[in-house]
C-alpha cells in the first residue's frame, strides 16, 4: 500500500515525461520497499520545486533549485537501456548525498556514465549483490558513500 501511495502521489506531483515516470517506477517495483525512504524524498522534493518553479509563490534558496534541476537531468533515462537495481540505488545515492552538486548541469550524463562503468567496473561484487539481494543498509551506504569519495578524487567524467 505503500510503494502504491509514493507512486500515486509521485505522479501527481511530477509532470515531466514518461521516462521519469517509467524509470522510478521500475525502481519501485524491482526493489520493493527498499530504498523507498530515498526516492520519496527526491520525489517530493522534485515536486515542490517544479511547483515553486511555476507558481514561484514561496521564496525558494537557489541550492533547492540548483538540486531539483540535477534530480531531473539524472532522472532522465536513454532509451532502450535498462538499468539494473544497484544502478538506480547509486545514481539516486549520488544525488541525494550531494556528489552531483558541483557538476555542470549539462554533464550529468556524462558523470552518471562514468560512475556506473566505475562501479560496474570496480566494484562489481557490490553491485552484483546489491542488484541480486536487493539489501540497502549501512553497510550498502557505506561502501556506496566510499566508491563515490574514491570516484569523485581520481576520475574524470
Amino acid at each position: 500500500m505503500v510503494g502504491l501511495e509514493i507512486l500515486q502521489r509521485f505522479f501527481e506531483g511530477l509532470f515531466s515525461g514518461v521516462v521519469v515516470i517509467t524509470r522510478v517506477r521500475d525502481f519501485l517495483h524491482e526493489i520493493g520497499m527498499v530504498g523507498i525512504h530515498v526516492t520519496q524524498q527526491r520525489r517530493l522534493e522534485v515536486s515542490y520545486l517544479r511547483e515553486l518553479h511555476v507558481v514561484q509563490v514561496a521564496p525558494v534558496n537557489g541550492n533547492q533549485l540548483e538540486r531539483g534541476q540535477r534530480v531531473t537531468e539524472l532522472m532522465k533515462q536513454k532509451q532502450y537501456a535498462p538499468m539494473t537495481v544497484a544502478e538506480m540505488a547509486v545514481s539516486l545515492f549520488a544525488v541525494d548525498r550531494g556528489y552531483l552538486d558541483d557538476v555542470e548541469l549539462p554533464k550529468i550524463g556524462d558523470f552518471e556514465t562514468a560512475l556506473l562503468s566505475y562501479m560496474n567496473a570496480e566494484h562489481a561484487d557490490l553491485m552484483k549483490k546489491t542488484t541480486e539481494s536487493g539489501d540497502y543498509d549501512d553497510a550498502v551506504e557505506e561502501a556506496f558513500k566510499k566508491a563515490l569519495d574514491d570516484f569523485k578524487a581520481n576520475h574524470a567524467w
